[in-house]
């Protein structure tokens, strides 16, 4: 990563929560940091993103959206697309699920990790948009969707009611593993 940086001139851009992680090598990490297969060459950050802040890639303008739920540092983008003379305003969303091993209540190295969450599933909540893809093909169930040789139309991603059921069933799950890890049922 750092030599590829010295050839192109490509710039880091990471949220700013993630930059102490990639700075760090990966000592930083809230669940594996110390664990010395999770480290790696740290990586210089040239600008760390707050939510709301654009960068521009290629001509078209993304906007950050820090949701924290699922990572310290998950990051949704937000953003427009022209196609056969029609915009669409697609989501890229960083949905909140729950990693094996993570306490919802609070861990020691991110014990605000339930207010994480719940300001995560609020702020998603908010969002409006067209078009829903995600990191993870499964989640916004990409290869119902689409299937190799059918012809090309964006308009099977309009999905916002997907979106929304997604969220929901995501965030059932992290209120009712919040409420067996603090004891209740």
């Amino acid at each position: 990563m750092v030599e590829l940086k010295k050839m192109t001139g490509a710039k880091m851009i990471m949220p700013e929560a993630d930059a102490e992680l990639l700075e760090s090598g990966g000592k930083a990490d809230f669940r594996f940091g110390d664990e010395t297969g999770s480290r790696f060459t740290p990586v210089k950050v040239d600008q760390k993103l707050k939510d709301g802040d654009k960068v521009t890639l290629g001509g078209m303008e993304l906007t950050a959206h820090m949701h924290p739920g699922h990572t310290k540092c998950a990051t949704s983008f937000t953003f427009d697309v022209r196609e056969a003379g029609k915009t669409y305003h697609v989501g890229l969303i960083n949905m909140p699920g729950i990693n094996p091993g993570v306490k919802v209540s609070g861990m020691p190295k991110l014990p605000g990790i339930a207010q994480a969450y719940a300001n995560t599933f609020r702020l998603q909540k908010e969002l409006k948009f067209d078009v829903w893809l995600s990191s993870h093909a499964g989640q916004f169930r990409m290869h119902e969707k689409y299937k190799p040789g059918d012809a090309y139309s964006p308009d099977r991603f309009l999905d916002f009611n997907g979106f929304r059921a997604a969220l929901n069933r995501l965030e059932k799950l992290y209120l009712d593993q919040l409420a067996q890890e603090r004891g209740g049922k």
